[in-house]
């Protein structure tokens, strides 16, 4: 496989999640257990790129983007010593306000994989989302630096480098070494990820849960007296009190 798949596959394959267009993410007829399926996928949290795991990713940025503007001191950003631990909070917090009224994350990921891809396609998902061999090469991958945030955010918009600290930027950059094989022995690896992420069904399952994310973003009111507006002054309170 030439090493412009490898890359494309990484690199394009991974952002389809952003595409989230009804033509390609349609509701599914009924079929027995698929959503008892989809649930077993949502469970499966060790596999590559798994829901839970993909759908914080594509929240990522989304998160910060709010974060940053708790505060508006100098001192303030991805390089305070709280930031990363306060980051984690909220972001949980954002994401569950975002979801249906009672319900929890995974309960909402099964519903829309069960709703957006076919039995066949989520029996096929669980089978190749915990293959030893993609597993394997991933976390050797991942022991050289790569940063899977990175790979599905690798098309982040301009101005967004000030929602990263130092050594986040820092792992960027051995990421973007990895998959342009700056560093040595990774080829083979990153042919066997590429092969999973790179298959159809792949490029679908990201796209549901593109579409899924981008539903519940869309939840979130800007009533000044509403739940959203509550949050962010509660979590300014919590950061600026550090401040003190």
């Amino acid at each position: 496989m030439p090493l412009m798949f490898v890359k494309k596959a990484l690199l394009v394959a991974v952002l389809c999640i952003f595409a989230y267009a009804s033509s390609d993410v349609r509701s599914q007829p009924s079929e027995p257990n698929r959503l008892e399926s989809a649930k077993r996928l949502v469970r499966d949290n060790d596999g590559l790129l798994a829901p839970l795991q993909l759908y914080g990713l594509t929240a990522d940025l989304f998160c910060r983007s709010y974060f940053v503007e708790l505060r508006r001191d100098a001192a303030w950003g991805p390089n305070h010593p709280g930031w990363a631990q306060w980051l984690t909070g909220f972001c949980k917090d954002l994401v569950q306000l975002s979801l249906p009224e009672g319900s929890s994350l995974e309960e909402f990921l099964a519903h829309e994989l069960a709703k957006g891809l076919t039995q066949a396609e989520i029996d096929q998902l669980d089978l190749r989302n915990s293959h030893p061999e993609v597993v394997a090469a991933s976390s050797r991958l991942q022991g050289r630096g790569l940063s899977w945030a990175f790979v599905v955010q690798a098309e982040r918009p301009p101005g967004t480098a000030g929602l990263y600290s130092s050594s986040e930027r820092e792992t960027a950059k051995r990421t973007a070494q990895l998959l342009n094989q700056e560093v040595s022995g990774v080829e083979s690896d990153l042919r066997s990820v590429a092969l999973y992420i790179g298959a159809p069904e792949f490029a679908k399952y990201q796209r549901v849960l593109g579409k899924a994310f981008m539903g519940s973003a869309g939840r979130l009111d800007s009533n000044p007296q509403g739940k959203f507006a509550a949050l962010m002054r509660a979590w300014h309170a919590k950061v600026s009190e550090a401040a003190r």
